[in-house]
């Protein structure tokens, strides 16, 4: 079938630099995994002991304030999207929640695995862990302005296009990103526009399980697929407007990107 994991991989480079940048990624105008880009990060290096080190950690360093959170019953495999055929609802809800509370509660699901998922999303690094701000740097994203965190349980977000360029960085836990050429888009069965689970309109297609009667044409887009598997410390460039399906795999997952156009960050 259309396994993921039996798809190419994007190239990889490792010893990125703000100076080797623009020559060895993103001229390349494809996506590109950078390989132990913050292995020096002290998240990423709590991560290499256990998920529990790691949330420990974060725990330790974080901010005041309350944010939506995602939760999302086991039912639905992970899968945030929407509410069956109904594509004006979604599978998912939001629950104000502050970062500590939702950490304690992503805690315990590391204990008891029934329990509905639960993450946050696109927050800014300075808002959920002040400290992480200053402490988690590169030569190359120091300029690119302000970074946000994506954490939480195992999920999985449907193929969609961000309107500017994307490092994303995985700190803590397995991520998996499969990726598709903007000229796939007619392959992808986009959704509404006016009504997206995030902001911008996301594929129709489980790439999990594609409906191949349904979805004909994704069979396409596959061919043209790339996807990957990140580490603790690994990156990844997504140039803009790259479709790209993610996947957090391990059971506490907690990744930081920084998107930007023009050398301005969005």
């Amino acid at each position: 079938m259309l396994e993921l994991d039996r798809l190419p991989s994007p190239p990889e480079v490792s010893n990125i630099s703000k100076s080797n940048f623009e020559g060895e990624v993103a001229d390349l105008y494809s996506p590109v995994v950078m390989r132990g880009f913050a292995n020096d990060w002290p998240l990423v290096q709590e991560a290499l002991k256990s998920d529990r080190d790691a949330l420990a950690y974060l725990m330790r360093n974080a901010g005041t304030g309350t944010f939506n959170m995602v939760r999302l019953d086991k039912s639905h495999n992970n899968r945030m999207f929407y509410d069956a055929d109904d594509l004006t609802k979604f599978n998912f809800q939001l629950q104000p929640t502050s970062i500590i509370d939702g950490l304690k509660l992503m805690a315990q699901g590391l204990e008891n695995p029934e329990q509905p998922n639960a993450c946050f999303q696109c927050i800014p690094l300075k808002k959920a862990f002040p400290a992480l701000a200053s402490q988690h740097t590169h030569p190359l994203i120091n300029e690119k302005g302000v970074g946000y965190v994506w954490f939480g349980s195992k999920m999985k977000v449907a193929p969609h296009f961000d309107e500017a360029q994307n490092i994303a960085v995985a700190a803590v836990g397995r991520r998996r990103f499969t990726l598709f050429p903007p000229d796939q888009i007619e392959n992808l069965y986009v959704g509404p526009v006016e009504k997206t689970p995030a902001g911008q309109p996301i594929s129709l297609v489980d790439l999990h399980n594609p409906d191949l009667e349904k979805h004909p044409k994704y069979e396409i887009a596959y061919q043209h697929a790339m996807s990957v598997e990140l580490n603790p410390g690994d990156a990844i460039y997504i140039p803009s407007p790259w479709w790209h399906h993610v996947e957090s795999l391990s059971d506490f997952n907690f990744l930081v990107n920084y998107w930007w156009n023009d050398q301005r960050t969005s």
